[in-house]
């Protein structure tokens, strides 16, 4: 029996998922990453090396085939497992395969989180849920789900936040996608996702070797405002490997 398993990105934990889990034919589970409404494992230093190293392990440690899907952060460091799939990786569901690619520049939020200001701009969101629950609603929720989402963060999740973001200056460097993945995969992109762009998804998915599904409603946050299309898009990617 194939195992799916669903990880979140940022700021988020795996509540994100919960309305297109509903909607798949299939079970499923989610991983919450380490600080991320879980507990942050003695001597982990938040950083993209080693959230690889206990994504890798999530995935062996289960027995039989696995399907991954993951977004955002999730997403990242699921197309990073693609280019060296663990033995047991059936497949894998990425929106963010834009991050290794040659060049990578992050985006203004990210560039702020890795500079001194990033303490500042997060205390600030969380002094003030409904500013911040505005400006996360530029990004494709509305302002219920964007409350619900700020509701989540805590101190321990920004410090993560901080942390991960600034171990990642080897994206676009030396974490690169250069060959196809040697597992099937799918690369999902919401067309209104500010952060992405469906040109850069079709040409990271044409390297992988992936095939592309492209969400005609929901932006950067589709698990949540675009949920149904999103289910529709991984079932049938999962029922073309049968």
């Amino acid at each position: 029996m194939t195992t799916k398993l669903f990880l979140h990105g940022v700021p988020e934990t795996a509540a994100i998922w919960g309305d297109l889990i509903a909607q798949l034919d299939s079970e499923a589970g989610t991983l919450s990453l380490p600080g991320f409404g879980s507990p942050l494992p003695d001597g982990f230093d938040c950083s993209m090396e080693s959230y690889l190293a206990w994504l890798t392990e999530q995935i062996v440690t289960v027995d039989g085939p696995v399907d991954l899907v993951g977004h955002d952060w999730g997403g990242i460091l699921t197309a990073k497992i693609a280019t060296a799939p663990p033995a047991n990786l059936r497949s894998w569901v990425t929106d963010a395969p834009g991050a290794l690619r040659e060049g990578f520049v992050w985006h203004d939020l990210g560039q702020l989180w890795i500079s001194e200001a990033g303490e500042d701009f997060w205390a600030g969101m969380i002094a003030d849920p409904a500013g911040s629950a505005e400006l996360l609603s530029g990004f494709g929720l509305t302002l219920d789900h964007a409350r619900a989402l700020i509701d989540h963060v805590d101190q321990t999740m920004v410090d993560s936040i901080l942390r991960l973001y600034r171990s990642s200056a080897g994206l676009g460097v030396d974490w690169l996608i250069t060959e196809p993945s040697a597992v099937p995969g799918l690369v999902v992109i919401a067309a209104d996702d500010p952060l992405g762009s469906v040109r850069v998804n079709q040409e990271m998915a044409d390297q992988l070797g992936a095939d592309l599904a492209v969400l005609d409603t929901g932006g950067h946050f589709w698990p949540v405002e675009a949920s149904a299309a999103g289910a529709v898009a991984i079932r049938s990617f999962w029922a073309s490997l049968d």
